[in-house]
């Protein structure tokens, strides 16, 4: 089964395990500090935003409850799109939110948005230059794209979901030709969220922990190590 044919056996699931709700036994900390970070390093996002890669359309609604006035999503995925529409019109009254459409030639005219968002999409991509310099046409003078993606890790082997992953430096050099100023940060600390993988108490714990308002695996430092298994990146225009 690929990664992304889990939304025919598991529907929406970025919503169920985002939910922080106490009796919501498939809560996921970790998937839920990346969309924390990735929105959070946006700081009080304004303006019109495009989710690249939306999947079933969680990070629109989490942009749009950090205060985004208007958020569009797009992904080749037939019911990840479908889900998407599904979720999204259940909270709000706007229709056409979600397209399907192409990474690689995004169906907007030049200097659309204010912002772009792809969240752990970059590492699937057999043509990732071109997807960046598509998401940079599309974006106005001064906007931002945030993205997460796994932190490459020489002990660490490639997930078979993944064309490639990146280390830190190499995404600025994919980034650089496009955008004035890349940012990088690291998150997951590999011992929280090997902690978290162990399940038992300690994913009890720290999912607890997350649901309160403190979540470990959200912490964001710029000094990105090998011990950091996510990165949470800003470029702008």
């Amino acid at each position: 089964m690929s990664e992304f044919e889990k939304y025919a056996t598991d529907g929406a699931y970025h919503w169920v395990q985002a939910d922080p709700s106490p009796g919501n036994t498939r809560y996921n900390a970790p998937l839920a500090a990346r969309y924390q970070a990735l929105v959070g390093a946006l700081k009080a996002p304004r303006g019109l935003f495009l989710d690249v890669g939306c999947g079933d359309g969680y990070l629109i609604y989490a942009l749009r409850q950090a205060g985004v006035g208007r958020v569009m999503g797009l992904d080749d995925n037939r019911l990840g799109v479908h889900l998407a529409a599904e979720q999204l019109r259940a909270r709000y009254e706007a229709q056409n939110l979600v397209l399907r459409g192409s990474t690689y030639a995004l169906p907007y005219a030049n200097a659309t948005f204010d912002g772009i968002t792809l969240a752990d999409v970059i590492e699937h991509l057999q043509d990732p230059a071109h997807a960046v310099m598509e998401m940079a046409r599309v974006l106005k003078p001064g906007g931002v794209l945030a993205l997460s993606t796994p932190n490459w890790h020489p002990q660490r082997p490639l997930s078979r979901f993944h064309v490639q992953e990146f280390k830190p430096q190499e995404l600025r050099d994919l980034l650089a030709p496009h955008f004035a100023r890349v940012d990088i940060w690291g998150c997951w600390h590999a011992r929280w969220l090997a902690a978290w993988k162990a399940g038992g108490w300690q994913r009890q714990g720290i999912n607890t922990l997350a649901r309160y308002g403190w979540n470990p695996l959200g912490r964001v430092t710029a000094r990105v190590t090998l011990q950091h298994e996510q990165l949470i990146v800003l470029a702008w225009r």
